[in-house]
């Protein structure tokens, strides 16, 4: 046999080379009982029925040998065939074991090796699905992370109360699969809640909706101070359910009191219509970082409002402010008024002087303000008070002053003021006040009445 036969051979599979070997081994037993009976049975004895039962049990041998050395092969190649199967993904697939042989056991090894990759396969899966869980849940916590710095920014920024309260409930809205986020605020008389403000779906008409006490959608949160579920695993009574999908159109809703000083001043929430929705203790714990920053945007606006009641200097000349200079002016005319005395009030008002900011620059006008105020305070005794008035005046309280010597003492101010200037603006950027004067009680009995009767005398 040729080397070129030999390689064809070797490159066959399993059958084709069984039959080949079958064939090779038959070939030798065949030729020596062919050599036998032609060459001793036949010529001494003749063709008897012996020699043709021995050729028939020879060939008998021979056959089974080969079914049996087949039946091996067989079993060999159908495991070869189902572990392509499995290598080729089927990892459902099982091969038969039919008889406890070497063939068998490596058989039932396989499967065993297919049970643990499929196993293994099957965990991978349930850890696939926990990381993705996993990474939704980080990327959700770090969006409401996101969206806290950029609301804390806002606080710290001293933005309006009004747009950090928005941007809460915008982001809030983002929460749980929400259709719509709302803050509710409560009503000093009625204690009712009100919608003043809302984000999301279908918010038409909306706006400034009532949830009144009686209608016992918000009690827990306004009475005991508890947040408020309604969804799946807490349903809600009928009278809860009518007045949630009148009020808010809402099936499922998580409400949060939002408190300040102790007291529940509002109610954060999200709902949606889903059927079949519970929230959970993440949903909770997220809603009330939510909450607590608008318990501190409302805290920050109200020590703002006691700050600017307190305050009584201006920040750029250091005089009185306007909310001071009025205060002092009501006690000077209870003085006065008391002890029979005069007290005398003016405005000091720059000319045009939007133009002239416009003309000169911001920071240029307001050195102009700051030396006008410096102007006046040199000019006016010290019991008299200055103060900056409004942007572009001022306003002088002069107790034991009347009409006449204030307005000696306002001709001097413009003067003084007019003549300052003159040489260091341009002709066409002249700058000019207008004064006004009033005098208790010739002019009114009130504070109210003295600045108004001043402010009318500055266009005279």
């Amino acid at each position: 046999m040729k080397k070129n036969d030999l390689v064809s051979i070797s490159s066959k599979g399993l059958a084709y080379k069984l039959r080949v070997a079958f064939c090779l081994m038959s070939v030798l037993p065949l030729l020596v009982s062919f050599y036998v009976i032609v060459n001793y049975l036949v010529p001494k004895t003749g063709m008897r029925l012996y020699v043709i039962v021995l050729l028939g049990i020879s060939a008998v041998i021979a056959l089974s040998g080969f079914f049996l050395i087949k039946d091996v092969f067989d079993r060999m190649i159908k495991v070869t065939g189902q572990v392509k199967l499995i290598a080729a993904g089927d990892m459902a697939r099982k091969i038969d074991v039919k008889l406890k042989d070497e063939v068998g056991e490596l058989s039932d090894a396989l499967n065993q090796i297919t049970q643990r990759v499929r196993t293994n396969m099957e965990e991978l899966q349930v850890y696939g699905k926990q990381t993705d869980d996993m990474n939704t849940q980080i990327q959700r916590r770090l969006h409401v992370l996101a969206s806290v710095l950029q609301i804390t920014s806002l606080i710290s920024q001293r933005e309006s109360l009004d747009k950090i309260l928005q941007m809460i409930v915008e982001k809030a809205k983002n929460l749980a699969h929400s259709d719509m986020a709302y803050l509710l605020g409560r009503e000093d008389a009625t204690g009712a809640f009100v919608v003043s403000k809302v984000f999301g779906v279908d918010v038409s008409g909306l706006q400034n909706a009532k949830v009144n006490v009686a209608d016992t959608l918000f009690v827990d949160i306004g009475v005991q101070d508890k947040i408020f579920l309604i969804d799946a695993a807490n349903p809600a009574s009928p009278e809860q359910a009518a007045v949630l999908e009148e009020r808010l159109r809402l099936r499922n809703t998580m409400a949060i009191p939002v408190h300040l000083a102790g007291e529940v001043i509002g109610v954060l929430g999200v709902g949606n219509r889903a059927e079949g929705f519970s929230y959970t203790k993440d949903d909770q714990a997220l809603l009330d970082v939510f909450a607590k920053q608008a318990t501190i945007a409302m805290g920050n606006e109200k020590l703002l409002r006691k700050v600017e009641k307190l305050e009584i200097k201006d920040d750029l000349t250091g005089l009185y402010n306007q909310a001071y200079i009025l205060n002092h002016l009501r006690e000077e005319i209870k003085r006065a008024v008391r002890f029979q005395r005069p007290c005398a009030f003016m405005v000091v008002s720059v000319d045009r002087f939007d133009k002239l900011q416009s003309s000169v620059g911001v920071e240029q006008a307001n050195a102009i303000i700051v030396k006008i105020s410096s102007i006046i305070r040199d000019l006016v005794r010290e019991v008299d008070r200055v103060a900056r008035f409004e942007k572009n005046s001022f306003a002088v309280v002069m107790p034991e002053k009347n009409k006449r010597e204030m307005r000696k003492m306002a001709d001097e101010i413009k003067e003084r003021i007019e003549s300052n200037f003159a040489s260091k603006l341009d002709h066409r950027k002249l700058l000019t006040v207008s004064v006004g004067t009033s005098e208790n009680p010739l002019d009114g009995a009130s504070a109210e009445d003295l600045v108004a009767c001043a402010q009318k005398m500055l266009h005279v």
